[in-house]
């Protein structure tokens, strides 16, 4: 995004009399772009307030198309990315500064990754050729949709909405006479120049007071730091495939073994009748609880026939439930050489 381009945002932003709290536009050797704060934020401030009448939902895609029902009945994701592509294509929109900050979106991902490619063949255009197919057709808006929509622009529209979009609903008391009880996800104009980390805390949702999307912090940023929020508890392939980043030092990374335990257990039918298909994983701190509870039903049926094994269950049942931690010292040492054998592996 180019300095004019922000400048024009800006401009579009106070036409429309959104005053947000004391950030600016900063580049930052970690993450790139990202919002700066000008002055001191305390625990509790407001990092911004996105008044409702800019949040872009479905909403305003149904309007557009004349209360269509075939456009009402896209799904959120599909809608958001039709009005987005729509405005793009016709680049003199009343949205263009907005959308010039996502311009370059689909650039900055790591398409070529594998878990991005599987993201990308979710990507469904047929509802919505569908849809606009059926939408009445009073003024040709349609048939113009039709024509300057490209598939290549409604993949790019819709991985702006996939990576920018909020949840509304995320406090289900503050919401509760602006939306149904369903998940509602928007685009926020401006938020959505700010960065994850892990680290940051933050208390996010609709203000009905204030009419508006607010997100406060909860932890303080010193003058001229890098204001951030956070998106959730995930791993680096999760931000990959989802947002187009990765994140240094992410906590949450970890490691899938699943096809491995498969492999074992397909020579153990009996522990296999017992536990679950996946999510078995580890981390660099932490050996997953599916995991370790798995081996050490593994390293019992290791050493006993079936018979036996069942006798052994209630005992293993029982670290489930935890009221003890282990089945016996001499399995619980097994169960930790062979678990640190299968990660050398």
């Amino acid at each position: 995004m180019a300095d004019a381009a922000w400048t024009s945002f800006e401009a579009w932003l106070a036409e429309r009399r959104f005053e947000h709290p004391p950030l600016r536009l900063a580049e930052f050797a970690e993450t790139g772009r990202g919002l700066m704060a000008t002055e001191d934020l305390e625990v509790g401030d407001a990092v911004v307030k996105v008044p409702a009448r800019l949040l872009l939902t479905q909403q305003r895609t149904t309007r557009l198309f004349g209360g269509s029902k075939a456009i009402a009945g896209l799904k959120q994701h599909a809608s958001i990315s039709l009005f987005l592509a729509w405005h793009a294509a016709l680049g003199y929109s009343e949205w263009a500064p907005y959308i010039d900050t996502a311009s370059k979106q689909r650039r900055n991902m790591e398409a070529d990754h594998a878990s991005v490619q599987d993201a990308l063949a979710t990507v469904d255009s047929e509802p919505l050729s569908a849809a606009l197919s059926l939408a009445p057709s009073t003024t040709g808006l349609q048939e113009r949709a039709q024509a300057l929509i490209t598939k290549n622009l409604f993949v790019w529209a819709w991985l702006v909405v996939n990576t920018r979009c909020i949840t509304l609903n995320t406090d289900a008391s503050a919401a509760q006479s602006l939306l149904d009880k369903q998940p509602r996800i928007a685009l926020a104009p401006f938020l959505d120049c700010l960065n994850h980390t892990p680290i940051s805390r933050i208390q996010a949702g609709l203000d009905r007071a204030d009419r508006a999307y607010v997100i406060r912090t909860l932890v303080a940023y010193p003058k001229g730091s890098q204001v951030f929020i956070n998106y959730g508890p995930h791993d680096n392939a999760f931000l990959l495939s989802e947002y187009g980043f990765v994140v240094s030092e992410n906590p949450y990374n970890h490691v899938c073994l699943d096809a491995e335990m498969d492999c074992i257990l397909q020579r153990m039918p009996s522990a296999k009748s017992i536990l679950v298909a996946e999510d078995y994983t580890v981390s660099r701190d932490d050996i997953g609880y599916r995991f370790l509870n798995a081996m050490r039903l593994m390293v019992a049926a290791s050493r006993t026939d079936d018979r036996g094994l069942l006798m052994l269950v209630p005992s293993w049942r029982k670290i489930l439930n935890g009221e003890t931690s282990h089945m016996s010292e001499d399995l619980e040492a097994l169960v930790i050489t062979n678990v640190q054998r299968l990660l050398q592996e």
